[in-house]
């Protein structure tokens, strides 16, 4: 959390009003949704999908392990899926590493949106 808070509270990115909303938004995270997190189970709740399944994973993600990412993906069962890690990014890969992240969305999820007809067969990389 505090490397969280320092990337936002140090960035010049963000404004003031920035970093109050981040910090409502952590406190709100934090009583109200943390948890029900902490109680929901992925592999009992969520592990079938009608529609294509991707798993998207910083390498150095240390909130979700990659490990159990990628154990999680490999039991889902749906009629596409995939998984993919983002080098050098951790739980934000999609901010950290945006070419990456875009990367994969092009190569692995864009062909089943532009050409629905031609859905490969279930895949796992």
């Amino acid at each position: 959390m505090k490397l969280l808070k320092d990337s936002v509270w140090y960035s010049p990115e963000y404004s003031l009003r920035d970093i109050w909303d981040f910090s409502r938004g952590m406190h709100f995270s934090l009583e109200q949704l943390l948890p029900d997190a902490v109680r929901f189970d992925a592999w009992q709740e969520c592990a079938r999908f009608d529609v294509p399944f991707f798993v998207f994973q910083g390498d150095s993600d240390v909130l979700t392990l990659p490990s159990l990412a990628e154990a999680y993906c490999n039991d889902v069962t749906a009629p596409v899926k995939g998984f993919a890690l983002i080098r050098n990014a951790g739980h934000f890969a999609a901010f950290l590493q945006p070419e990456q992240f875009l990367k994969e969305l092009l190569v692995r999820v864009r062909p089943l949106v532009t050409t629905p007809a031609s859905v490969p067969a279930a895949t796992h990389a």
